[in-house]
């Protein structure tokens, strides 16, 4: 069905005609809600009447509008007319009516939104004449990465030409191009609009081109010019498909002639399979680079064919970089000499003085390359440096840096290549990323997601997450190594590893007496040792970097006093010691340092878990996040519902868990950092008072139901993490609730104050249970509920009357109620979409949690008979305020009315650079600053 410039569908205003032909007609429209111009590409008839091949397609279009590229048209959605009329008018279409007229037949019409790209195709340009290899060279670029970053979705396009690729003007002369970006066009509908299970066909009717005449012999050569072999015999299509035309293309633009051309479509088919691609067409100047590529991209045989067009764009790039002089000298020294036998034999003769004469004269060794040092800011409005962990990354080729900006756990991955002006989020990476890590190709990245509970790795180029693991704990660092193996560390235990194609992790090291954690690790080049910080308690400062073998399990240390190891190919072991990074060199053979440990950079961001915000490359750059106290503090906040923000005067701290005593007057504090204790902040006096000293951490507070007592969680070395208690006064000693290996931390306190309802597990993170301590101590705790799950963040209603708490059960943590104490009774799920960190008003009326995003949402509670009933959730705050651990990090005043938040301090981040430094050839200057002992 056709449509009038005028016409209106949905939120799309039809404008004109852009073109027709095998696969329907494509409209210039705008889009009203968004003010701006699309394409809409209708379906065929034959593809859009038929209920299989039509869900087929839809399916294949959402993968399709995954590609997310500079180089690639992007695809906005799929829809039909009738759909978005009623999304416009608010209703539901009813699809189960018979198609009886015209206007419902255009009610019937389905369409492909996509990017409107403007400009000339590559076969308008071509029409001009041959392209200069100047000129073509950054073009083809483009293209070869646009196919690059589809490939490594899966997503082949199957019918790349000329005129699927639309070009921008070339400015300039050929010493200095600067071409508009590419853009490729209809990518992999070739596959979405065939028949189930069919190869490419070389039929008119299954042409995917576009032409205004749409003539049956534009169809047909516009395709069949460009297929390979393999698709013109009728056989399915992969990658190398597109490479061969990738191939194709090139000459043509090159040389200005049809490649394959014939006088029908017969005639094309038989000239792709029978004649060889004249490469004697190409002009003189044509670098030799070029001309291995053709070779190689237009095997006939595709199992002989060039398999990564990866290879194809580097080998674009070294012609480009190449002066054309040294191009006329390869093509010179190609030419015939008659006096090639005489200049050998005197090479020779020259050759065997040479051997002994040149090392007598040339003693020096070669002055290595200058350094260079340049800065990368990060986006204003989004602070970087503030995640837990190592939160910043760069590729062994030095080409490309991943860094996490905004508070935890809403942190995003900016990837940014440093020839670029700026970073761009990674798609496949939900919010909430940790310690993002290259593989040793730099082809992938690994990260650690669900409040560290996953190992994931996503390719560089973007696309869907791959879950590699279940990890038991916060984690603490990764390296790849090169058997594809990642060795990862835990917040308080040994380090693990696991397959990069995913597995179940395996012990590598166990805790020794007096340590508490093996953090960092660094697989080293020989793929069978791996460095690692071992902790001994909170301060990074008295960890020892060590080495372990992971065939035999043997450790040795390298240097003692030190975070974060990284062996560099300088042959040193580089690791930070507060802000500053320090240098020894290291024997890899003998597994020891071999020198002086010096310091090489100083005021490097760190955060907490002893991490440094740096990395350095295979090939030797360094890159670092300045600020030396940057991500540490942060400031506690009122905000009400309405989102206003009212200051508290309490200084800046590392505060995490804020709870506010019954009657409003007091905040129990979580501090980390130096201390970590646990503090009081009287909001009347506006005084700051230390309620703990213990030289292990105090954690956790959780106020008596009177406000006379604040419980928390205390690590002893003797049994792992158990309940204490003392007076909020101050006054008196601490009291002691549980006595058992693991973790038990309050959670919250029963309405009479004679039990506290208690988590329990292995580690920190997890996986939990829930527990019911008696306070008095006159019987042993009982588990309340147990699974096989992970259970966190229990929170009892203010009449005690139902417990509230988080579970992955579902594979996202989601918030549920039950009885309490009789949990068995009943359960009901609150939260729609996941959430964490549930917490009751102090009237019972409400639950409120975070979304996944970092939202904060309530939701309102009724009881009907003994059976709770709750409303559609409802977001109260934005996120944007600081999330720093696993637990509930905000608290809501006794009237409901305002919301204790923390957020990242912004005079701190005002004064904190958000520089990211990059030194190139940093190599050279180690070996100068740290020599190695001879």
């Amino acid at each position: 069905m056709s449509f009038q410039p005028g016409d209106r569908v949905g939120t799309y205003e039809i404008l004109s005609t852009l073109g027709a032909g095998g696969m329907g007609v494509v409209y210039r429209a705008r889009d009203s809600t968004l003010g701006r111009e699309v394409a809409l590409k209708t379906l065929p008839e034959a593809v859009a009447s038929d209920p299989e091949r039509l869900a087929r397609f839809e399916r294949e279009a959402r993968v399709l509008a995954s590609l997310n590229h500079t180089n690639v048209a992007t695809v906005y959605g799929f829809s039909s007319a009738a759909l978005l009329r009623a999304q416009v008018a608010g209703e539901a279409p009813d699809g189960t009516q018979p198609i009886s007229s015209e206007s419902e037949r255009a009610e019937a019409t389905h369409f492909l939104t996509m990017e409107l790209v403007e400009g000339e195709t590559l076969e308008d340009r071509i029409a001009r004449g041959p392209i200069p290899p100047a000129q073509a060279l950054p073009l083809f670029i483009q293209i070869a990465q646009g196919l690059e970053a589809a490939h490594a979705k899966g997503i082949v396009h199957r019918d790349l030409k000329p005129a699927n690729i639309k070009v921008g003007p070339v400015v300039g002369g050929s010493s200095q191009v600067k071409p508009a970006a590419v853009k490729i066009l209809d990518f992999g509908l070739a596959k979405a609009l065939a028949p189930d299970g069919e190869a490419m066909s070389t039929s008119v009717s299954h042409s995917p081109t576009l032409t205004m005449a749409a003539t049956m012999r534009g169809e047909i050569l516009g395709t069949a010019a460009y297929m390979s072999p393999e698709q013109a015999q009728g056989e399915a299509a992969d990658h190398r498909a597109d490479i061969w035309a990738f191939g194709v293309c090139l000459l043509e633009a090159l040389t200005g002639k049809r490649v394959f051309d014939g006088a029908n479509h017969s005639f094309v088919l038989a000239s792709v399979l029978k004649d060889q691609p004249d490469l004697d067409a190409l002009p003189p100047s044509t670098p030799p680079q070029l001309r291995r590529l053709l070779r190689r991209c237009l095997e006939k045989d595709r199992d002989r064919r060039l398999r990564d067009v990866a290879d194809a764009r580097l080998e674009l790039e070294e012609a480009l970089a190449t002066p054309a002089g040294d191009h006329a000298a390869a093509a010179a020294a190609r030419a015939p000499r008659l006096w090639m036998g005489v200049a050998a034999g005197v090479g020779i003769a020259l050759g065997a003085v040479a051997g002994w004469l040149v090392p007598l004269l040339l003693r020096s060794a070669p002055e290595p390359a200058p350094l260079a040092r340049f800065v990368l800011n990060a986006p204003p409005n989004e602070p970087a440096g503030r995640s837990p962990g190592p939160g910043l990354a760069i590729s062994p080729d030095g080409s490309t840096v991943v860094y996490l900006t905004g508070l935890y756990p809403s942190t995003t991955a900016q990837v940014r290549r440093i020839d670029q002006l700026e970073g761009a989020p990674l798609a496949g990476m939900a919010p909430g990323v940790l310690s993002p890590f290259f593989s040793p190709d730099g082809k992938w990245i690994g990260y650690f997601h669900d409040s560290g509970r996953s190992l994931r790795k996503v390719s560089v180029l973007g696309g869907p997450s791959v879950t590699l693991a279940k990890i038991d704990q916060f984690p603490a660092g990764a390296s790849w190594g090169p058997d594809d193996t990642i060795v990862f560390g835990r917040e308080t235990a040994g380090l693990q590893r696991v397959a990069a194609a995913g597995g179940e992790p395996r012990e590598v090291t166990q805790l020794a007496e007096g340590e508490s954690s093996h953090r960092f690790p660094d697989v080293l080049p020989d793929g069978k040792t791996v460095l690692f910080a071992a902790f001994t308690g909170p301060d990074a400062d008295d960890a020892v970097i060590s080495v372990v073998s992971l065939e035999t399990g043997e450790r040795g240390i390298v240097v003692s006093g030190g975070s974060q190891p990284r062996y560099v190919p300088s042959g040193h072991v580089v690791y930070s010691v507060g802000a500053t990074l320090r240098a020894v060199p290291f024997d890899l053979r003998r597994l020891e340092a071999t020198g002086e440990a010096v310091p090489v950079v100083e005021g490097v961001a760190i955060t907490g878990m002893g991490a440094a915000k740096y990395s350095v490359s295979a090939n030797g750059t360094l890159t670092y996040m300045t600020g030396t106290a940057q991500g540490l503090e942060n400031v506690l906040v009122w905000v009400d519902r309405e989102g206003r923000e009212e200051a508290i005067g309490a200084p800046p701290r590392s505060y995490v868990y804020p709870r506010l005593s019954p009657d409003g007057t007091r905040i129990a504090l979580d501090v980390r950092a130096q201390d970590e204790d646990i503090w009081i902040w009287d909001l009347e006096r506006e005084t700051l008072t230390r309620l703990t000293f213990s030289p292990e951490t105090d954690a956790g507070p959780v106020w008596s139901p009177d406000g006379r007592t604040v419980f928390f969680g205390s690590a002893q070395k003797e049994t792992g993490w158990d309940i204490f208690s003392r007076l909020a006064d101050g006054t008196g000693g601490l009291t002691r609730h549980t006595e058992a290996p693991g973790l038990e931390a309050p959670a919250s306190v029963t309405p009479d104050g004679a039990g506290l309802v208690a988590v329990t597990g292995p580690g920190p993170t997890g996986p939990f249970d829930i527990l019911l301590v008696d306070i008095s101590g006159a019987t042993e705790p009982t588990t309340l509920l147990e699974a096989d799950f992970n259970l966190a963040n229990a929170e009892l209603s203010p009449d005690g009357r139902w417990m509230s708490y988080e579970s992955d059960e579902s594979g996202a943590s989601e918030i549920f109620v039950r009885p309490f104490p009789a949990l068995d009774s009943g359960r009901w799920q609150v939260s729609t979409g996941g959430g964490t960190r549930p917490l009751w008003s102090r009237d019972g009326r409400e639950i409120f949690y975070l979304d996944p995003a970092g939202h904060l949402i309530a939701a309102s509670v009724q009881l009907r008979g003994d059976s709770p009933a709750f409303g559609r959730p409802v977001a109260l705050i934005e996120r944007g305020y600081a999330n720093p651990r696993t637990g509930r990090t905000y608290d809501v005043s006794p009237d409901g009315r305002r919301f204790l938040m923390i957020k990242a301090n912004v005079q701190q981040e005002e004064e904190a650079s958000r520089q990211i430094v990059l030194v190139e050839n940093w190599l050279g200057e180690l070996r100068r600053l740290a020599p190695a002992r001879r």
